[in-house]
């Protein structure tokens, strides 16, 4: 499974990242990128997560990823706050079963 954070600059996701790592299967590809990179990055993904902090962009950002054929979501704020890797990994698990 490929999976993309975004955030605002990509510092508290990127140990967020580490941490869903750990959580995730060997195999798993996660990347952190701030919001500006959506367009140039997303194509290569199977779900994109965003960040509390760029909430605000969700709306533009689940349209333009639903054209890709992306699932988008806000990544559970509880799960962010306490840095849940394992939570957030299986968030976005979830949406591609789903999809």
């Amino acid at each position: 499974m490929k999976i993309v954070l975004y955030c605002q600059y990509g510092m508290s996701t990127s140990v967020l990242v580490s941490k869903m790592k750990k959580a995730g299967d060997s195999c798993d590809i996660i990347d952190a990128y701030p919001i500006e990179d959506v367009e140039a990055t997303l194509n290569k993904y199977d779900v994109a997560l965003l960040g509390p902090q760029v909430r605000g962009h969700y709306a533009n950002t689940k349209a333009y990823a639903d054209t890709q054929g992306v699932p988008c979501l806000l990544m559970d704020m509880m799960s962010y706050g306490r840095m849940d890797g394992r939570g957030i990994y299986l968030q976005a698990k979830k949406a591609v079963l789903d999809k």
